[in-house]
């Protein structure tokens, strides 16, 4: 996956949508062209993909109208309808509908020496994504953002200048239908836009009528930094708070409500990756190292790219089961930045945003 950047001060929805379809239009129109074909593969006609599509689109519309102004604009640059370019944003819904559940990604935070600590894995198909975005915009609510992100995504993972990040997991539910429901990227986009704070992040994203699942992890970087995860599904949104200022999320629901719900298949490997993650913990903890090359070494120990948090396509496989560790990215709120490596952690190449 090649990494682009584009830094905007865009001062409206219109202008931000028009200025990224403007820069990158060509990767927007083959991130659409690449998952329509998915979406084919997977059983989805193009009128049914169109149909969730608009369906997410006027959602969106209802709750944020300026996210769903921004994306028209974006379409409009890229001489593109504007389901095309939702059906990215809201592939998470679109999966859904199909029945087709995510492996995605191996997120901790914690604190070490009162700094947060942050790393998380994306793991994807690299079919589906050639290109992948770093985008810092100016948002409505007056905050700066920076995410890692899908173009034609409104956000994934990110911080924004109040102090405030995000990490970013799939999650499967019995209740997720993919019908009309704001998309799960949209409404990490708001909170990223418009929460300083844990509670305000909280109340944003149980706000949102979800029709998919996913889990946002938020790390509140105020004096005495806060950590917990935002369980987002079609049931409610779950508020999980940090143990000993440590949290870990795979795909698997950590709220015992909605966890009586969950639906991810067990080659996820979602409760194995978590084990990972808690003894890649104790690692961390004792390098007492912040800085993303020193905490994705700890993560993974002696393992490298033997370890479970890392994936490797199995070119033989179906393309829905091809995944693969396209990203590593490390969160530093407090310092407003993002530190991103287009690869799985046993071989880091960080960069800062």
């Amino acid at each position: 996956m090649q990494l682009h950047r584009f830094s905007d001060t865009s001062p409206t929805a219109l202008t931000r949508g028009q200025a990224l379809g403007d820069a990158h239009a060509a990767e927007v129109r083959t991130a659409s062209a690449l998952y329509r074909d998915f979406f084919r593969h997977l059983g989805l006609a193009d009128a049914r993909v169109e149909a969730l599509a608009l369906g997410a689109h006027e959602a969106l519309a209802a709750w944020r109208p300026l996210l769903a102004r921004e994306l028209e604009a974006l379409a409009d640059a890229c001489g593109l309808p504007v389901w095309q370019v939702q059906a990215v944003n809201a592939r998470t819904e679109i999966l859904a509908a199909a029945g087709a559940a995510g492996h995605e990604c191996s997120t901790l935070a914690t604190v070490v020496d009162g700094e947060p600590v942050t790393m998380q894995t994306w793991d994807w198909h690299a079919d589906l994504v050639p290109d992948g975005l770093l985008h810092a915009w100016l948002g409505d609510a007056g905050l700066r953002v920076k995410s890692f992100t899908e173009f034609g995504a409104q956000a994934k993972i990110g911080v924004n200048s109040a102090g405030l990040g995000l990490h970013f997991n799939i999650l499967s539910h019995s209740s997720d239908s993919g019908e009309d429901g704001v998309p799960v990227h949209s409404i990490a986009r708001a909170v990223l836009d418009e929460a300083e704070s844990l509670e305000a992040a909280t109340q944003i994203a149980s706000s949102a009528p979800a029709s998919a699942s996913s889990s946002l992890t938020v790390i509140d970087a105020s004096d005495t930094p806060r950590v917990a995860a935002l369980e987002v599904s079609p049931e409610g949104t779950a508020l999980v708070h940090a143990i000993g200022g440590t949290l870990l999320h795979t795909n698997h629901f950590l709220d015992p409500a909605l966890a009586s719900g969950d639906t991810i298949p067990d080659e996820s490997q979602t409760l194995q990756r978590f084990a990972a993650l808690e003894e890649g913990l104790a690692r961390i903890g004792a390098a007492r190292s912040t800085e993303a090359g020193h905490v994705a070494a700890a993560l993974l120990g002696d393992t490298a790219e033997s370890s479970v948090l890392c994936f490797h396509p199995d070119p033989a496989a179906a393309p829905e089961n091809r995944w693969d560790t396209l990203l590593t990215i490390a969160l530093e709120p407090r310092a407003f930045r993002v530190a991103a490596s287009p690869s799985a952690p046993s071989s880091p190449r960080f960069s800062a945003f």
